[in-house]
């Protein structure tokens, strides 16, 4: 076999593994799709068809018809929302003053703020429910949505600390030197260079609150103050048994926040990671 067919060789064995790792990754988003568009009775046929033979929007209509789906829906946009914008100013915050001062005791800093990401979240639920609690804060979407906050803090901290690192102080100290004070320069200078890590930040920050469950349940029980998660997982434990083309609606639903956020999001991604840093 020749260095050329060799090539090819690994380049078609490269691209089937990429092809069926992209396939493994969609089928349950494909399957929840094409399974919203069917009817109960095709959903349980056997043998199983994918593809729906006459596709209906009825699931997606009992979904809407549903007294608290709408505000379980906007409860949850802006408690994400305000969770990531709320994570991306402290983290870019902190992460600047991370970077650019040096005090006693900062790398221990550094290594508590990652090390407190690493504490598992079941650990934290009856300390925070017991002083939530006593503040007469439970069932409150503000203190809800700080907590949430509180959550993803760490790992935003962590990541703003290391795209800071990486970009040269000598932009910064020319704006200063030119009459810029330093927190000019840090939302002139600096903050643009690191737009994309930045939203690629906010992504994360955001998916995390947004797939919130254990903290919405156990902090929220009111109908108003529902998110879009608990609405789908109560689905599941009421008396009325909703079909399952409703509950894949709903998935359905609560993915396209996030999927049109990947979709808006990823030229910026991708075009902007080179802004940073200096140019020799």
């Amino acid at each position: 076999m020749t260095l050329s067919h060799r090539t090819v060789l690994h380049k078609a064995i490269l691209y089937g593994v990429v092809l069926l790792l992209v396939v493994v990754a969609l089928f349950p988003l494909a399957w929840a799709i094409f399974g919203s568009l069917k009817t109960s009775q095709e959903l349980y046929n056997f043998p199983y068809n994918l593809l729906p033979q006459a596709p209906t929007l009825n699931n997606y209509n009992m979904l809407l018809s549903l007294s608290n789906f709408f505000r379980s829906f906007t409860n949850t946009f802006f408690t994400s929302v305000a969770a990531t914008a709320l994570s991306l100013l402290v983290a870019c915050l902190s992460g600047y003053s991370l970077t650019r001062f040096a005090f006693p005791g900062s790398k221990l800093l550094k290594r508590l703020i990652l090390d407190t990401y690493m504490i598992p979240s079941i650990l934290l639920v009856l300390p925070i429910y017991s002083i939530l609690t006593k503040l007469n804060l439970r069932d409150n979407l503000m203190a809800y949505t700080l907590m949430v906050t509180s959550t993803t803090l760490p790992f935003c901290v962590w990541l703003m600390t290391s795209y800071f690192a990486g970009v040269s102080m000598s932009f910064e100290e020319a704006a200063m030197i030119d009459g810029c004070s330093r927190f000019k320069a840090f939302y002139k200078v600096v903050v643009p260079q690191l737009t994309p890590a930045i939203i690629a930040t906010g992504i994360q920050a955001f998916i995390l609150v947004w797939n919130d469950l254990m903290y919405a349940k156990i902090l929220l029980s009111s109908e108003e103050n529902r998110t879009l998660s608990l609405v789908i997982s109560s689905m599941f434990a009421q008396e009325q048994v909703y079909p399952w083309g409703v509950i894949l609606a709903g998935t359905v639903v609560a993915t396209v926040p996030v999927l049109l956020m990947f979709i808006f999001g990823v030229d910026k991604l991708i075009g902007g990671w080179s802004e940073g840093g200096v140019k020799g």
